[in-house]
């Protein structure tokens, strides 16, 4: 049975967080990365679901998966001059996410997603209508498509884990690069 706030963060993930990566192929399409995009999309998902065969892989793949979210989120901080400062803010913030998982529904819908989307403006309004409307239909798609992330099977999960590691390398090697 789903409880009705497994519901709602069930919506968030699937109305909100998911939607933003969506970015990327914006991004992808106007600089013509657009076959890096895929390269990498397909070794993630392919990595994520194949490291399930061995423990010790996958380990090893849930390590570089955190990893890369403390690298992805130390853009959230204020820049500074001390790279060290900002990725162990955004290790604090992982380590917390690992205690009140209820935080990260509240970091990523109020600080995440607004900071990214304002940091990828530039990309949306070259092309704004076409963009906003790609975003919207994206949006409606995982909205009545990803109805329980809760309750998807495991390989669902580890793909799911791949396109998320995939928007981190490609935000770190074409977004944040520039």
């Amino acid at each position: 049975m789903i409880l009705p706030q497994d519901f709602v963060k069930g919506k968030i993930i699937s109305t909100i967080v998911a939607p933003h990566g969506i970015t990327d192929l914006i991004h992808s399409v106007q600089s013509n990365k657009t076959r890096p995009l895929l390269y990498i999309n397909s070794a993630c998902v392919t990595s994520s679901v194949v490291s399930s065969l061995q423990p010790n892989i996958e380990l090893g793949y849930n390590i570089f998966f955190l990893l890369g979210s403390v690298i992805h989120f130390r853009h959230d901080y204020p820049k500074t001059d001390n790279q060290v400062l900002e990725t162990a803010l955004s290790l604090a913030t992982i380590v917390l996410f690992s205690q009140y998982h209820d935080l990260f529904y509240f970091y990523m819908t109020l600080l995440h997603i607004p900071k990214h989307y304002l940091s990828n403006w530039k990309h949306i309004k070259k092309n704004k209508e076409v963009n906003i409307c790609l975003i919207v239909f994206f949006t409606t798609l995982c909205f009545s498509t990803i109805v329980d992330v809760f309750s998807q099977p495991l390989v669902l999960y580890r793909i799911y884990r791949g396109i998320i590691l995939a928007h981190v390398i490609y935000q770190e090697l074409y977004i944040h690069k520039n």
